[in-house]
């Protein structure tokens, strides 16, 4: 008897339930949407409409299927692809493994979706998705289910969706061209393109980009834009990304044009895609490396040479010092040429006319020589890179010399910026220009016109305070195109000035 009063005492009455038999939690409530009819239970049954998944604990409360989806949108159509938007149902079941499904009734097996997801009646759990690979012209209805953990109680019949019929755009026949990458930095890229040829005269309205890595074509990223050059940002380094580019007209969208394939973090001279053959060229920074010091190792020869040559026909005698060649004359005055060959590949040559020069006898022969002996300071390097004036960097690098002979017979190489007058007739008015993309355009600089706006220099006040600093966080990186604008920049403050002091208000 006290055996059968034992067990009747853990027994749990109707609307209870026992989580385990014995156990120490007893007797428990029902949870939420659940009951417990009888007695004896050890777990509460889901009331109609509601459900417990295979993997939902025996007391968690039951739940249902969510709603269907609100908003179903077109967000984009064009003649081969469809993308869709939604926003989530209003009830999603009391759970929250929310997802979506994604069905096209006609559909074939080559269409892609975007989210992969979304793909063979796959869940998803984004609210957009993108459907590729369809034919032009086609009338597609789509259904988008709004599915979660107990959804698979329900028959597909009675499943909440929304639906919406789509047609395709007609095939425009064009497409740009000539698409290569213009710069290539370790995380970014320019790309540039031609604009198709129109057989209906139209203009262009809007072009689409888009770029993925190589063996990844899915999981691709699209920008647009209404120029013909695009700079992709937050690549990853040393990596290889295809780029696709079309044109959108007044009759639709135009197709992709073929994959270019470009890698970050490499130097590229030029990329070609020859009709009929497809052969690329592409040079790395190690060969470009490769050329310069091989330039640089074949100068090197044929200066030696040629000094060599010259000594022997002559017979002159040469007393080479820190980089110099000098030669002599003892019969007709004292002629001294300097060659200078710069670390950029500046050949400098300067010719001095001396009367009576000192003279003195060596050592090894009855040859006299003139001597020439270091007097004052080391000579120190002379860039030219510095000098707007090359013949005040020749001044500089032979300063022992009197100026008056000396004259420069040729500059072979390097980049001299002229020295000009603000006010010459023949010196553009930099007053005039009212936005910055007309100064950079008048400078033939208009490639730094996304850097400047990225840097907030919209304002032809804020180009007149720029300063070499200022553009190397703009990203002009290149030392001649900072000195271009750096001198446009200055000669806009020279003209504003004038203006201030003749009444004009800037």
């Amino acid at each position: 008897m006290a055996e059968n009063d034992s067990q009747h005492v853990s027994v749990c009455p109707p609307g209870r339930y026992q989580p385990e038999v014995g156990g120490p939690l007893g007797c428990r409530p029902c949870p939420p949407h659940s009951s417990a009819p009888t007695s004896g239970l050890s777990s509460c049954r889901c009331d109609a409409g509601y459900y417990r998944s295979a993997t939902d604990p025996n007391w968690s409360p039951c739940s249902r299927p969510p709603s269907a989806p609100l908003n179903l949108s077109v967000s984009f159509v064009d003649q081969a692809a469809v993308a869709l938007e939604w926003h989530a149902p209003i009830d999603a079941g009391g759970r929250q493994d929310l997802g979506y499904r994604v069905e096209c009734d006609v559909c074939l097996s080559s269409a892609t979706y975007r989210p992969p997801g979304f793909a063979d009646g796959g869940i998803g759990n984004e609210t957009r998705v993108t459907i590729a690979g369809l034919r032009p012209v086609t009338k597609y209805r789509f259904r988008v289910y709004a599915v979660n953990g107990v959804s698979e109680f329900l028959a597909d019949d009675r499943q909440q969706f929304l639906d919406i019929t789509v047609t395709t755009e007609a095939a425009v026949p064009s497409m740009v061209s000539n698409v290569h990458v213009a710069e290539v930095k370790p995380s970014q890229m320019v790309l540039a393109w031609d604009p198709p040829r129109d057989q209906f005269g139209q203009n262009v309205e809007t072009y689409e980009v888009r770029y993925f890595p190589r063996g990844e074509e899915r999981d691709y990223v699209s920008q647009t834009t209404k120029r013909q050059q695009l700079t992709v940002l937050k690549l990853q380094q040393q990596t290889e990304y295809g780029f696709q580019v079309r044109a959108k007209t007044p009759h639709g969208w135009g197709e992709f044009s073929p994959t270019v394939y470009r890698s970050t973090g490499q130097i590229f001279v030029y990329v070609g895609e020859k009709e009929g053959t497809g052969s690329r060229i592409v040079i790395g920074t190690l060969a470009a490396a490769s050329v310069v010091v091989f330039l640089v190792a074949v100068i090197l020869l044929v200066l030696r040479y040629r000094r060599r040559s010259r000594s022997a026909e002559c017979g002159k005698e040469k007393q080479p010092g820190n980089g110099e060649t000098l030669e002599y004359r003892s019969n007709e005055g004292h002629l001294v040429t300097y060659h200078k060959l710069y670390a950029n590949g500046t050949l400098g040559k300067m010719v001095c006319q001396q009367e009576n020069p000192q003279i003195i006898t060596t050592h090894t022969s009855n040859m006299t020589t003139p001597l020439f002996t270091q007097v004052g300071p080391p000579r120190t390097y002379v860039d030219p890179h510095n000098y707007e004036d090359p013949h005040q960097a020749v001044k500089d690098f032979a300063r022992e010399i009197d100026a008056s002979c000396i004259t420069i017979e040729a500059i072979i190489g390097g980049e001299f910026l002229p020295h000009q007058n603000p006010l010459a007739p023949d010196v553009p008015d930099m007053t005039k220009f009212s936005c910055v993309e007309e100064w950079l355009a008048s400078i033939r600089m208009s490639r730094y016109l996304e850097n400047f706006e990225r840097a907030g220099v919209t304002s032809m006040e804020a180009v007149m305070r720029l300063s070499p600093q200022d553009l190397a966080v703009v990203g002009v990186a290149l030392v001649g195109h900072q000195k271009k604008i750096l001198n446009s920049v200055q000669t806009m403050r020279a003209q504003v000035s004038i203006n201030v002091s003749d009444g004009f208000l800037v």
